[in-house]
């Protein structure tokens, strides 16, 4: 069969096809979401330090995967007295997260596991350690260096300098007022932040390590006549047209994001708790 007719069958025949791939491209796209949803459901900090915790039992200690209850009693043993009881607790989530994981049952609920950490913590538990708070003076002088960081910039023309400092100023004073974690700043984006001036700021975070089911949270910062963290954060906002956007998610550069990604572990010169001992430097 040739001709007119054949063509149009054959484009039929392509179109249906085509159609025919597409569900299967919709479901590998939901595969790909799902996968990412499934994997944003244990933030990448708390993966990092189950993975730690799989490596030190069985790197470290050399047990075996998957773990009998026995070994998992004779590991908490051996590090009574070296580990923290919140190290330990630590790694048997991280361990009871890796059976779970695999399909295996969790040896870390077993009777014999609870009852060994009930009287390692009777016989070893100490006062929690805390990190020492920034006091204010440091705070203070911190500010003054941002300031006459600012000022140097605006004088030399330097924006990407300048909306860095303005940034570690708005980053500094929020994180200090509003006593935020380090993954907390990262995660406020400029489309959930409703400014009042002179009265407060009002951020909403989507989840955070005191929200674990990411039921999302509204803070306030207030206005103050010093150290305002509301008109630090108008003045970063203003400088930097930015308008939408996990905007402590990315260094600003002019008018574009800088490929560098905003991590926790980058804004620690400007997160708190701060210790006395950490040297007073920006960049």
């Amino acid at each position: 069969m040739t001709g007119p007719t054949h063509r149009s069958l054959q484009s039929i025949a392509g179109v249906q096809s085509s159609k025919g791939s597409y569900p299967q491209a919709v479901e590998q796209s939901s595969g790909e979401k799902a996968a990412r949803y499934i994997a944003a459901a244990t933030p990448a900090n708390t993966a990092a330090a189950y993975a730690r915790a799989v490596d030190h039992f069985r790197i470290e200690w050399g047990g075996l995967l998957p773990a009998s209850e026995s070994s998992i009693v004779r590991y908490l043993a051996h590090y009574s007295m070296k580990l923290a009881v919140s190290t330990l607790k630590l790694r048997l989530a991280g361990l009871a997260h890796w059976h779970r994981e695999h399909g295996f049952s969790d040896p870390t609920k077993g009777s014999e596991v609870r009852k060994v950490m009930k009287g390692i913590a009777r016989e070893h538990q100490g006062p929690p350690r805390q990190a020492t708070p920034l006091p204010f003076d440091h705070l203070q002088k911190m500010v003054l260096t941002l300031e006459s960081n600012i000022l140097v910039a605006r004088d030399k023309g330097d924006r990407p300098a300048l909306l860095r400092h303005l940034r570690n100023r708005a980053l500094l004073l929020l994180g200090f007022w509003r006593g935020f974690r380090s993954d907390e700043l990262t995660r406020v984006r400029a489309e959930h932040t409703k400014v009042y001036r002179g009265e407060r700021l009002e951020i909403y975070l989507g989840h955070s390590k005191t929200d674990a089911i990411a039921e999302g949270q509204t803070f306030d910062a207030p206005a103050l006549r010093i150290l305002c963290p509301v008109e630090a954060y108008l003045d970063w906002i203003s400088e930097s047209d930015i308008r939408s956007a996990r905007y402590s998610g990315r260094l600003i550069v002019g008018a574009t994001w800088e490929p560098r990604a905003f991590t926790p572990k980058a804004s620690a010169p400007c997160s708190m708790p701060w210790p006395r001992t950490r040297a007073l430097r920006f960049t």
